[in-house]
């Protein structure tokens, strides 16, 4: 069977997808009953179990393994022609050269270096290179390709200290502990071997890249990595087999510009953001794109300046746009679509529809949230519901509000059955004249938000995000607040 479709770069070509085809047939003939096989994505490495739909989903987003054309993991037997009885090779491992994998970490942290290569060999004007940050990859470069001590050939100086710094984080080591070993090791090799004495000064050779390399090992360097992302992918196969397609996030927040001098002014500004990108530029100033510029206190009547920014993402999705392929140098249909909107808890009520105020504040818990009035504001409890079922602390009542928990966690809400009750609430049209009581059917919900417009919002596993930089501030804050008696 002819696989070089394996090579191809080209992960939309009906070549490599007729041969991901070939590969799943292949996996359900030989694994007959089977729910989950081994992935043999870029990835995976053949070491990760996924659901056979799944594997055929990685192998469209990351590609197959180079090196796996003979598909033994998946029980392809390899034959000797000059033996006369077959030898099953069903537990051999794919070889993975840890040194490889270092420098495709070192390509992923700088990826100028491999661009600006392949640039050479065109008449374009190569990217600029920040000074300092070349140095930087330099120095890397230096130590991937430095053998750890004369002669050895299966670490270098970089791959080892990747290696020390996985294991250190993966069971918790201190730095204490950690430096023993490492002068342990160091004692124990070659007295000219190269490894560093000490944590601190691993750090120096590396601290780019064992971070980088510990979350690769933990598919979480991207929201790619996600479950939100992957559940997209399952749900819009045509979208998600190519990756030119754009995938977006939205996001705004309110602030005054005038300080002091203008106690009511209220700017918003509503941004998108590509996550087409490597992870260290999708949130760069210079590829987020203002769509929408409000200069007034929105509360729930931001639909009404989302209308054109909805209807245009509207036309993205449904007919989408032809666009020129400099790689290829050929038109393709490009579409787009927003994965998620990112914004702090007050701004996570107007775009979601849900009030984050009162009793039924949080979007998750909504009417099965436990909360109650004390020390003159609204208190909410009974984190401990979240816990495993066996987890010891929820048999504990004296430490917290003197019942022991046996509820189990609220349920998640689908976006099909948030779209269903939205449909049957009637609401005050938008404008800040308009005031209404909410009645009790509508819980917590002051609006259907536009978003429900766009034909694949219902279906996103994750709609809303809360900023990073809020949570960790407000969470300190209270904490420090609390301990110190504020």
């Amino acid at each position: 069977m002819d696989r070089r479709w394996i090579q191809n770069l080209n992960r939309c070509a009906d070549e490599y997808l007729d041969g991901i085809e070939d590969f799943i047939e292949f996996a359900r003939r030989h694994n007959l009953g089977a729910t989950r096989i081994r992935c043999p994505c870029r990835r995976c490495n053949n070491t990760l179990w996924e659901t056979i739909e799944n594997v055929g989903f990685h192998l469209v987003r990351n590609g197959m393994i180079e090196t796996y054309s003979i598909w033994n993991l998946h029980g392809e037997q390899l034959e000797h022609a000059s033996s006369s009885n077959a030898t099953r090779v069903d537990n051999v491992q794919p070889i993975v050269d840890a040194n490889d994998q270092v420098m495709d970490i070192i390509q992923d942290v700088f990826p100028f270096a491999s661009t600006n290569m392949n640039q050479e060999e065109q008449d374009d004007v190569p990217t600029p290179i920040d000074s300092a940050e070349f140095e930087q990859y330099e120095k890397l470069l230096k130590n991937a390709n430095q053998e750890l001590y004369p002669g050895c050939e299966s670490f270098s100086v970089l791959t080892a200290i990747v290696e020390l710094m996985h294991g250190k984080i993966k069971y918790r080591m201190s730095n204490l502990c950690f430096d023993y070993f490492l002068g342990v090791f160091k004692r124990m090799l070659p007295t000219d071997n190269c490894l560093p004495k000490d944590h601190k000064q691993a750090q120096k050779v590396a601290s780019i890249v064992y971070v980088d390399a510990y979350c690769h090992r933990h598919e979480i360097r991207h929201p790619a990595d996600g479950e939100g992302w992957k559940k997209f992918d399952r749900t819009f196969l045509e979208f998600a087999a190519d990756p030119r397609n754009v995938r977006l996030g939205l996001t705004t927040d309110g602030f005054n510009p005038y300080g002091v001098l203008n106690q009511h002014h209220s700017t918003w500004p509503i941004f998108v953001f590509p996550y087409n990108l490597p992870p260290w530029k999708c949130m760069k100033k210079e590829y987020m794109m203002m769509t929408v510029l409000i200069t007034e206190d929105l509360g729930r009547s931001i639909d009404v300046y989302l209308r054109l920014l909805v209807d245009e993402l509207k036309d993205l999705w449904t007919n989408s746009v032809r666009m020129y392929d400099k790689s290829t140098r050929k038109m393709f249909t490009l579409r787009a679509a927003v994965m998620w909107t990112v914004t702090d808890f007050p701004a996570y009520a107007m775009v979601s529809g849900w009030s984050t105020k009162g009793y039924m504040a949080c979007p998750v818990c909504k009417e099965d949230v436990t909360s109650g009035w004390h020390a003159g504001k609204v208190c909410y409890l009974g984190h401990w519901r979240w816990l495993p079922w066996d987890h010891e602390w929820r048999e504990k009542d004296k430490e917290f509000d003197g019942n022991t928990e046996r509820r189990p966690r609220p349920r998640e809400w689908s976006g099909d059955e948030i779209l269903d009750q939205l449909n049957r609430l009637d609401f005050a049209p938008f404008g800040k004249i308009v005031s209404r009581i909410r009645p009790s059917t509508h819980m917590n919900w002051t609006h259907k938000p536009m978003f429900f417009e766009l034909p694949y919002w219902s279906k996103l596993k994750l709609r809303h995000n809360l900023d990073v930089m809020h949570v960790e501030k407000n969470v300190f804050d209270t904490l420090v607040g609390t301990i110190l008696d504020i």
